[in-house]
């Protein structure tokens, strides 16, 4: 009998339990319905929040034409009611003015998409007209064609996504009639300036407010974004150098929704097109303040190729990059390929830290840091390449080749496998021909392969060829090592592949003794147990390998941070 009425106990319980969980459903059901009906307190509460922002509006119209009049001495009339005045008073409004008749003006204000129009009267009066509630569908962008003194022309792209653009009203007054879905047209704009354009659709009406980001303007340039990265590209590759100005990078930029692989061929991978170009250079300080670029991705046929492509009289600082370049050239004409820069003149590199790996079929040279360095005196301090990295010829783990001017190289080295199909390659240089070249405190521990295709091999763990062509090449090698493995094919050494030039100094360089190397004054072989306690006989810059991340060998200073 006692299991009975327990078991007729628990009956009533779940029914208990049931009816409960029903009446709950019930309320809650209400419940929702009272916030998100038409009368719920969500749609109570935005009609307060608009209510407010559209009080807010006429309030300071208001404000503003009294303070006008007190500025006026009482005698402000109608024509001081200008788009100056307006961006002036009203510039967190998006606000817009117009002449409506001969003795009207109308001013329309826009804030958080809510939308109001006001008459403005000879007397100054204001009067409140409505705007259809509805908001048009509107998007709306602009591209970058090109840079005047003044200024950008911009190509402007505004599209109605629920039907036809009737007009569209401009700043400077002048109306555009479209009669379209999607309407483009040419605007010439101060860069940084708000461009608002009211765009009419039956009874509907909607500001679309057009800003460039000011960056010519600045002598200081900030790049917080990718759409600023972008912008910054766009600007220099259209004709403005940014010479002795400062772009300094504030956050990391992912770039995978830029350039990216789809099936690894050339008509169909989306590639990065490089800042500066042979025309239009990059002649600026940009300064990565020790941020990354990731997922940078280039597959290119016949062109340059690189984060930057020509880079001039400035400075690139504090950059490490990631991701992936592939090139091919399918003429003889040689292409410069470059993680970082693809060419430069007369330009300082330091502290930029390369992890792109590189393949080049075909012509070109090729360096972790730059492909090729061309006029005036540059300068590769404290840079690393970890990234292999494999061409044709002239391929270098920083540096492709230095042609006919001059280069200091301090406190870099390379990780990298470097290797050639034809000829000249080496560890921090793949060649350099006719200049000054001078180098100190770098080390090459990657392996570096070459062949002995018609006896070019010129393989070097630090530079494949140092050779005086079209002008006298000095070299000057102090305080370095390699101790990468040597592909012995044709002309080889553990420092130089082939040297070439008209003077030569090497003092206190080591190749381990793997490795091979002609007989010269200030290199020598050393076994490797000897080279790992030699940080204090390579000088100052060096310390040894405590954290074992060079397999004991030594290290640069800097490096551990």
């Amino acid at each position: 009998m006692k299991n009975k009425r327990s078991i007729r106990n628990s009956g009533i319980t779940l029914i208990a339990l049931v009816i409960t969980i029903i009446i709950l459903l019930i309320l809650s059901g209400v419940a929702i319905a009272t916030l998100t009906g038409d009368n719920g307190l969500f749609e109570r509460a935005k009609q307060a929040k608009e209510k407010q922002i559209k009080s807010e509006m006429k309030e300071k119209l208001s404000l503003a034409v009294q303070e006008l009049q007190v500025e006026k001495m009482g005698e402000a009339i109608l024509s001081d009611i200008t788009q100056e005045w307006v961006n002036k008073e009203l510039n967190d409004y998006n606000s817009v003015v117009s002449d409506n008749t001969e003795n009207e003006k109308e001013i329309i204000m826009s804030k958080n998409n809510i939308t109001m129009s006001f008459i403005i009267n000879e007397n100054l009066k204001i009067k409140e007209i409505s705007i259809n509630k509805d908001e048009l569908n509107l998007s709306y962008k602009y591209e970058i064609k090109e840079y005047k003194e003044n200024g950008l022309k911009l190509l402007i792209r505004i599209e109605n996504n629920d039907g036809i653009i009737d007009t569209i009203e401009c700043p400077d007054g002048s109306i555009l009639n479209c009669n379209n879905e999607i309407v483009e047209f040419n605007w010439e704009a101060i860069d940084g300036d708000k461009n608002n354009f009211i765009v009419n659709s039956g009874e509907k009406r909607k500001i679309c407010t057009i800003q460039t980001k000011g960056m010519t303007k600045k002598d200081v340039v900030e790049i917080k974004t990718l759409e600023d990265f972008l912008e910054f590209r766009t600007i220099v590759n259209v004709g403005y150098s940014f010479n002795d100005k400062n772009i300094n990078l504030k956050s990391d930029i992912d770039l995978s929704t830029v350039c990216y692989k789809v099936n690894g061929t050339v008509a169909n991978d989306n590639s990065w097109m490089p800042i500066g170009n042979e025309i239009n250079q990059f002649c600026g300080i940009f300064n990565g303040e020790e941020h990354t670029i990731s997922n940078f991705y280039s597959n290119i046929e016949n062109s340059i190729q690189g984060l930057f492509g020509y880079v001039s009289d400035g400075k690139i600082l504090n950059i490490t990059i990631k991701g992936d370049i592939f090139g091919k050239s399918s003429n003889a004409a040689a292409y410069e390929i470059g993680a970082i820069s693809a060419n430069c003149k007369n330009e300082e590199f330091k502290n930029c830290i390369n992890y792109v790996k590189i393949y080049r079929d075909g012509a070109g040279t090729i360096g972790g840091i730059v492909g090729r360095v061309m006029e005036g005196d540059s300068k590769i301090i404290q840079c690393i390449n970890y990234a292999d990295i494999e061409g044709k010829q002239s391929v270098g783990g920083l540096i492709g080749a230095k042609v006919r001017e001059n280069i200091t190289i301090d406190e870099c080295c390379n990780f990298g496998h470097i290797k050639v199909t034809y000829s000249q390659v080496g560890g921090i240089i793949g060649g350099t021909f006719a200049g000054n070249t001078t180098m100190s405190n770098c080390y090459n521990v990657g392996k570096i392969t070459g062949t002995a295709s018609d006896n070019f091999g010129r393989i070097g763990g630090i530079i494949g060829i140092a050779y005086s062509w079209n002008g006298s090449e000095n070299i000057s090698i102090s305080n370095c090592y390699n101790v990468g493995e040597i592909s012995k094919e044709a002309v080889y050494g553990g420092i130089v592949g082939l040297l070439y030039s008209d003077t030569s100094k090497f003092s206190n360089c080591y190749f381990e003794n793997s490795c091979d190397q002609g007989t010269y004054t200030g290199i020598q072989s050393i076994d490797s147990t000897t080279l790992k306690s030699y940080a204090n006989i390579l000088g100052a810059c060096y310390i040894n390998d405590s954290n074992n991340i060079n397999d004991g060998y030594p290290i640069l200073k800097w490096m551990v941070k």
